[in-house]
């Protein structure tokens, strides 16, 4: 990366058309750092990294999260072509598990072990790879303009259902950077009712931080009104509808749920 930056600028090609490979992609990374502002690099990766399939969903995902970190001064019109990247990638990994009958994936089958479980697992993913203070303002960007879009009450079904999906990756993801429940509440109140899949993943998310919550944080008046909504949910019947095994398509004994009230 030092070398490209200061020396050989052609180098940049290499990391550029390689950034799916895991030996190039740090080498962007670094050298993303070293910039810190090129939306043009931003865009040629995006470009030339287009995912082929599970594992690039995976690794394109990381690598993309972590780029737009090191490029913390590049404009948010750059970065938000990030996020919209990976929300692709996180979505299209969890449908993959789901849909696929390959063999070769069922040790992610039975990682994830129900439909639930892989919406989830990929969830956690996204998190983890966007984590930042840095990407607060490109993910409150484009969590607001999947909120206007879901406004749209024309929306097909499976297009509906995926748009609050995303918006469900990135509200879960602010929650993480600064501990703003806002976004998951928006989320719920204009979430399908019949949508079992983000209702329960934002009752996890909620209850899961619930529990490590300070006392006087729990009496916070963004945090009671979430709560309040999730519990009147109707958790049995969401239960019965989410945890679907991968590996089979049945349903789990409830001893074994993944997604049960807390």
């Amino acid at each position: 990366a030092y070398q490209f930056y200061n020396h050989s600028i052609n180098g940049k090609k290499y990391f550029i058309e390689g950034f799916n490979d895991l030996w190039w992609q740090n080498v962007a990374i670094f050298y993303a750092g070293m910039t810190k502002d090129s939306p043009e690099l931003m865009e040629e990766i995006l470009e030339k990294s287009e995912p082929k399939d599970f594992r690039d969903y995976l690794v394109n995902l990381s690598g993309i999260g972590h780029l737009m970190q090191a490029l913390y001064n590049t404009p948010i019109t750059s970065r938000i072509k990030g996020v919209e990247r990976n929300i692709i990638n996180a979505t299209k990994a969890s449908e993959f598990l789901i849909t696929t009958e390959d063999p070769e994936y069922n040790m992610f089958k039975l990682l994830c072990n129900t439909r639930y479980g892989a919406y989830k697992v990929m969830s956690y993913w996204f998190e983890f790879h966007h984590n930042s203070i840095t990407l607060k303002e490109p993910l409150v960007q484009g969590f607001n303009e999947l909120i206007e879009a879901l406004s749209d009450k024309s929306l097909l079904k499976e297009v509906r259902f995926r748009t609050e999906y995303s918006a469900y990756l990135i509200g879960s993801t602010l929650t993480q950077i600064d501990d703003d429940y806002t976004p998951l509440s928006t989320l719920l109140d204009i979430t399908d009712p019949h949508n079992n899949y983000v209702r329960a993943l934002i009752s996890m998310s909620i209850s899961d931080k619930f529990k490590r919550l300070t006392n006087d944080d729990k009496r916070r008046k963004d945090i009671k009104k979430v709560k309040s909504k999730i519990d009147l949910f109707d958790h049995e019947r969401i239960q019965d509808s989410v945890n679907i095994r991968l590996t089979d398509n049945k349903r789990i004994p409830k001893t074994k749920l993944l997604y049960k009230k807390k």
